[in-house]
């Protein structure tokens, strides 16, 4: 009795379970066209002294060259990112500012936009990120599980703004979700300043942007000026 009983259960679950997971990646999928987004914007503008490495791990910067491709195969391998898309990065100016050592390899990275380049950069919801002239945009950081609690985040961020600083940016934007606490500490433990909250509400094929005072719609697709995030 008791048998029977569970497994009439149990076919009474798995519709429930199946429709549950349809609904749950159906969710997903629509956050995707809809639904708001909290950012907080930074910036840093170079008055601060850099950080001393100390005996850490060495950290650095990758444009082109011998080294480059050797660093764009590990972050490929570690990262998750396509390595094509890591060489097309390279290719058109983007550098990596690196942490690592002899014995562990690569243990932490990100992505640098220099001044000068006219490059741009992805952002929230469709949209894309003009970095306009003087300014450096750093982006995709990632520290190894292994690694995290050394400070290596910090570390990386005050390297690559100060090495933009140094190639003629007078500003240098970041940004961070806003339940990104961790993030949110590093980045200000890096030197950079005042955080900026922005909401990106996306409907279909339009956003709409929120900072201090203003407000504004854009389609999908184009591009935001930095500057228009960091000082509003």
């Amino acid at each position: 009795m008791f048998v029977t009983f569970y497994l009439s259960w149990i076919k009474g679950l798995r519709p429930d379970r199946r429709r549950r997971g349809a609904l749950r990646r159906w969710y997903w999928h629509l956050r995707q066209y809809v639904g708001p987004r909290q950012v907080i914007a930074f910036h840093h503008d170079g008055r601060t002294w850099p950080l001393r490495q100390g005996n850490g791990p060495d950290i650095g910067i990758t444009g082109v060259g011998p080294q480059a491709g050797r660093i764009a195969s590990a972050v490929a391998a570690k990262g998750g990112l396509p390595l094509k898309l890591i060489q097309a990065r390279l290719q058109a100016g983007h550098r990596i500012v690196h942490a690592s050592t002899a014995e562990a390899g690569l243990l932490a990275w990100g992505w640098i936009v220099l001044p000068g380049l006219a490059l741009g950069a992805g952002f929230e919801s469709g949209l894309s990120l003009e970095i306009g002239d003087g300014m450096g945009y750093l982006y995709d950081f990632v520290t190894l599980s292994a690694a995290r609690g050394q400070g290596l985040y910090r570390q990386c961020l005050d390297y690559a703004a100060h090495f933009c600083v140094a190639h003629g940016a007078m500003t240098v934007g970041i940004y961070c979700r806003e339940e990104n606490l961790a993030s949110h500490r590093g980045i200000l433990a890096a030197g950079f300043q005042a955080p900026r909250r922005i909401t990106v509400l996306r409907l279909g094929p339009w956003a709409r942007l929120q900072v201090p005072q203003r407000s504004w719609w854009c389609r999908v697709g184009r591009t935001v000026a930095l500057r228009d995030l960091i000082d509003g």
